[in-house]
């Protein structure tokens, strides 16, 4: 190959395009993964969390990545405690995060609320989805979500399909509820 693709074939250029394009869109995702990661500088103390600013976090990552984020309450919001909020927002944006960077997702649908003393949390996704009895697709992401969850006390499941998404349910019974 020379430094010049218009004296190469069609096939050579072809490839160099294909690469090029390649890189291109690598870097582009990892611009946006930055982008992502850095919403939340300043915001490593969970503990001062509240209902307000999880929904202005989730807006700054609607409007960096281009995925539409909608959360919905299936209580009233002055309802679920700040303590709550606070253990749950690493899961909400963890699940939003591999929603973007794995499912390619353009749409979440966060779904949220206290019934007799149980805290239900729904993140619904509509990207590519995976196998969860395969291992791949289940890596880092999920398993700190899992450990996460355990943690806090809860249960997580995970369900998914190829083509379909990926919907994760977390669940908490607590004192706070």
């Amino acid at each position: 190959t020379s430094l010049f693709p218009e004296q190469e074939s069609p096939q050579v250029t072809g490839k160099i395009r294909s690469i090029n394009n390649s890189v291109l869109d690598s870097l582009q995702q990892a611009t946006q993964s930055l982008r992502f990661l850095s919403c939340n500088i300043g915001t490593s103390n969970h503990a001062e969390i509240g209902l307000d600013k999880m929904i202005q976090l989730m807006q700054r990552h609607e409007d960096l990545l281009g995925i539409h984020v909608e959360l919905r309450f299936t209580s009233a919001k002055d309802e679920i405690p700040k303590e709550i909020i606070s253990s749950i927002y690493p899961i909400v944006h963890e699940g939003i995060s591999n929603a973007y960077r794995h499912g390619k997702a353009s749409h979440v649908i966060i779904r949220t609320g206290i019934q007799d003393g149980e805290l239900n949390l729904l993140i619904k996704d509509d990207g590519t989805g995976f196998d969860p009895s395969s291992k791949v697709g289940v890596g880092l992401g999920l398993g700190s979500l899992n450990k996460r969850a355990h943690e806090l006390g809860g249960e997580l499941i995970i369900m998914s399909k190829p083509n379909e998404g990926t919907e994760l349910r977390f669940k908490l019974i607590s004192k706070d509820c």
